[in-house]
């Protein structure tokens, strides 16, 4: 059974708040998403590196990410049901 990967871009306003919410909530629902990065929101591999580690920073442990080239996939190997229970505890304590 092949399952269908959830697809985000990263454009040229870069990683922005709405962006980890939107990864955030697709990993809720689903085990792995792919990020692309578009040439103009990196322009080599070093700043897509940057822009992977901040996304992990973001959305916390539970996650392994591969990066390629400009393109990222980032896995769960956590429940989505505990994910979303320590994602509701974060923004309670806010």
């Amino acid at each position: 059974m092949i399952r269908e990967q959830a697809k985000i871009q990263i454009g040229k306003n870069g990683l922005t708040d709405g962006v980890i919410t939107q990864i955030k909530n697709i990993l809720i629902k689903k085990k792995s998403v792919r990020v692309s990065m578009l040439k103009t929101a990196v322009e080599n591999k070093e700043k897509a590196k940057e822009i992977s580690d901040k996304v992990m920073a973001a959305i916390g442990s539970g996650f392994r990410h591969r990066l390629i080239g400009h393109t990222m996939v980032i896995h769960r190997f956590t429940s989505g049901k505990s994910f979303a229970l320590s994602e509701s505890k974060l923004n309670s304590k806010e």
